[in-house]
Order: C-alpha cells, then sequence, then structure tokens
C-alpha cells in the first residue's frame, strides 16, 4: 500500500487536510470507534491487518479454538448461569406451596434461596468486572459486598443464631440495598459519558443499568426469611434479664 491509499483511511488526510473519504464511509458504517480501529490497522500499510479488523468489527473476535479458552471466554462475556436465576425463583414459588409459613424451616428455605442469588452475584460481578481489570475502583464494591452477606446469610443454616445476630444481618442487608442503589447510579454514569452513537445504543451495549438492583431483591428476600426466624424462635430460647418476681418464684 502506498501512502496516498494509507492517507484515504486516516481521520484527517494530511495531502487534503480533511478526514479521508475512506474513513468517512467506514464512520458511517462502523462509528467513529470502528473507523479509528481500521485506520490504525492501515497505518501499517499491511491489507491484511485491514481485512481482519474490518471482518472483527463485522464478526467479531475470532473465536477460541481450545475448550478452556473458551469456557474462560465465555466465563468473561454471557453470563452463561443467569437463567438459574428462574430456576431460583420457580423453585422458591414450590417451596413456599409444599412447607408452611409458620415453620422455621420456611424462613431457613428463603434464607437459603437468597443466599444462592448472593452467590451468583459475587461470581458475576466477579467476572463481568474483570473484563476491564477492575478499572474503576469503585467495582471491586459488589465483589466485597456480596461475599460479605454470602458469609452472614449461611450461619442462619448451619447454626442457631441469637437475636442481636439477626439484627447484624439485616443491618447487613440494608447494606445491600444501598450497594444496589449505587450501582444502579455508577451504570447509569457509564453509559451516559460513553462513546456511542446515541444514548440508547450506549445502554443497550454498555452496563447493565438495572443489574445492580438484584442486590436490593435478594436483600428483600433474605429479610423476609430473617423475620420469619425472629418471629418463629420461642422467647424461652433468647436470654432475659431477671426480675426480682422472677428470684422469689
Amino acid at each position: 500500500m502506498d501512502q496516498t491509499l494509507i492517507n484515504r483511511y486516516q481521520a484527517v488526510n494530511p495531502d487534503t487536510g480533511q478526514p479521508g473519504d475512506l474513513y468517512v464511509a467506514y464512520t458511517s458504517q462502523f462509528g467513529v470507534q470502528g473507523a479509528n480501529s481500521i485506520a490504525s490497522s492501515a497505518q501499517s500499510g499491511d491489507r491484511t491487518a485491514i481485512t481482519a479488523a474490518i471482518e472483527q468489527l463485522k464478526y467479531g473476535a475470532p473465536l477460541p479454538t481450545s475448550t478452556a479458552a473458551a469456557f474462560g471466554n465465555q466465563l468473561l462475556t454471557d453470563p452463561f448461569a443467569a437463567p438459574l436465576a428462574y430456576t431460583g425463583l420457580g423453585s422458591l414459588l414450590i417451596m413456599n406451596r409444599m412447607v408452611a409459613n409458620q415453620e422455621t424451616e420456611w424462613a431457613q428455605w428463603v434464607i437459603f434461596f437468597a443466599l444462592g442469588g448472593f452467590v451468583g452475584n459475587f461470581i458475576f460481578t466477579l467476572t463481568d468486572h474483570a473484563q476491564n481489570g477492575f478499572f474503576h475502583r469503585t467495582e471491586w464494591i459488589p465483589v466485597i459486598s456480596s461475599a460479605v452477606a454470602v458469609g452472614f446469610l449461611i450461619l442462619p443454616l448451619a447454626l442457631k443464631v441469637d437475636r442481636l445476630f439477626l439484627r447484624v444481618c439485616g443491618l447487613v442487608m440494608l447494606v445491600q440495598v444501598a450497594v444496589g442503589g449505587l450501582g444502579l447510579i455508577f451504570h447509569a454514569l457509564a453509559d451516559w459519558h460513553n462513546h456511542g452513537e446515541n444514548l440508547f445504543l450506549r445502554v443497550v451495549h454498555g452496563a447493565p443499568i438495572f443489574a445492580p438492583t438484584l442486590f436490593c431483591d435478594l436483600a428483600v428476600l433474605a429479610s423476609i426469611g430473617l423475620w420469619g426466624l425472629w418471629n418463629h424462635q420461642s422467647k424461652e430460647d433468647w436470654p432475659r434479664h431477671k426480675t426480682k418476681r422472677d428470684s422469689l418464684l
């Protein structure tokens, strides 16, 4: 490729001082980012590099050849386990019909499903935010938050806990609601400031705005289970201060 042809791919053609005609054509087809990617490939003077850049814009990145690479790519792209949320919701409805809500077992099942949701949140926030190498430090917030929620919710299922611990769990769930609201704001700001032709496309292809609200949903579900444990625990199981009347008896 000669320099004249290379200049036609550039955002500013040195020969004319205007955008190259090929750059303008690719901008209308692939957008500014796509045209810049082709222009960068054209600077090498290699037609193969230009063809590869155009094919990647049309069809996406080349698929990995090994099974391990394909699985790793799947973890970092589409949330392959996300549809399991439907399984959890369906199982919750079935359990609600089979177990009486007056029983402690009902509350524990509700907490169990909320716990499973927070485990999923931990995995997905970790893998999704790893795609950009946790560029913003705030991307660690949902990872740490969901891990803390898992640690607290697993104890009422494994051990007999007192009301003080249930209160602490309630506060942890309030923190999860705050994290969900904060994530909603951060994702909306990321899409607003992202590069793209219009806001609709930035929202569709950018950070999922409503994904962080899953923290709020799971916190409400876990709180229902915690409230159930609180109500089903008999008063005799909780320590109380002795009164003068109790000493006489």
